[in-house]
């Protein structure tokens, strides 16, 4: 019986979920690009306590629904963040901090957790084990804004999370920059038209494309690739998505974009359509 004990003690102490549960882990989110910057963890998985979820369901304007999906995955987690407007964020109240605390931090850390620019959403106990949500958008020298999310999650001491919270924020502001990879509008392509009055179809986007990468890296370093389905037979709208552009450096997918048709294109005349009938039959896409 004793055997059975220690193997069950064993098993609870080392599974998966007892280390995940106890682990600290955090992460430093651009909220400008969706991309998560900086993770403590190796894998995909994130696990929330319920009480950071719902700080972060309560950001949710209320005319979204389906904010009741748990936060699995680091794109669950992009997911919910990205459909919250920064204006929600700006709109937060912050947290009261102890402030006896916040004076064994150093001047630098309490300068960015006392700034205006930042927000602390959630800074809570539960169980001995601390977590908390900070906001902090700062100004950059051209007049724009830079929005970053940190959440850390399971840390054994206050002083820790907040020591923890204002490195990740500075290094934020300070190690990366925000690069406009595409603008709304920018001719990125094109490809053959079929049974159409135009031979081509040239793509644009809808949306402005942003990456943030460390200080270091080269924009050259990039790889932005195009894939659609063909043959793309006309009719084409241009509110209907042709294709997805996808932003990558080395391995890492950075930014992901549906692509559209730059003007609409109509069906051809009835010679035109039975010509690109057979050049589809003899050669087929």
């Amino acid at each position: 019986m004793p055997v059975l004990s220690y193997l069950l003690c064993f098993i609870l102490l080392f599974s998966p979920v007892a280390q995940s549960t106890e682990t600290k882990t955090h992460f430093l989110i651009d909220l400008d690009s969706q991309q998560i910057l900086v993770s403590s963890q190796s894998n995909n998985n994130v696990i929330l306590p319920s009480f950071l979820e719902k700080n972060l369901k309560e950001m949710m304007p209320s005319h979204l629904t389906q904010t009741d999906q748990t936060i699995a995955t680091t794109q669950d987690l992009l997911k919910l963040i990205s459909r919250i407007p920064i204006e929600q964020w700006q709109a937060r109240e912050t947290t009261h901090v102890n402030s006896d605390l916040l004076r064994l931090t150093s001047k630098t850390e309490r300068d960015i957790l006392t700034s205006e620019t930042t927000k602390i959403i959630s800074h809570q106990n539960k169980d001995n084990r601390w977590s908390g949500i900070y906001f902090s958008q700062n100004p950059l020298f051209n007049g724009t804004k830079r929005s970053l999310l940190v959440i850390l999650v399971n840390y054994s001491h206050e002083l820790d999370l907040l020591k923890q919270s204002a490195l990740l924020i500075e290094k934020g502001h300070w190690n990366f920059s925000l690069h406009t990879i595409l603008r709304k509008g920018q001719f990125i392509g094109q490809a053959p038209v079929f049974k159409g009055s135009h031979s081509h179809v040239r793509f644009v986007i809808h949306d402005d494309i942003k990456v943030t990468l460390p200080n270091q890296v080269d924009l050259s370093s990039l790889a932005i690739n195009l894939m659609h389905s063909s043959p793309l037979i006309a009719p084409i709208e241009t509110h209907t998505a042709l294709g997805h552009l996808t932003v990558r450096l080395g391995n890492k997918e950075l930014a992901t974009s549906p692509f559209f048709a730059e003007v609409p294109i109509e069906t051809g005349n009835f010679l035109h359509r039975l010509c690109d009938t057979i050049r589809l039959v003899i050669f087929p896409h």
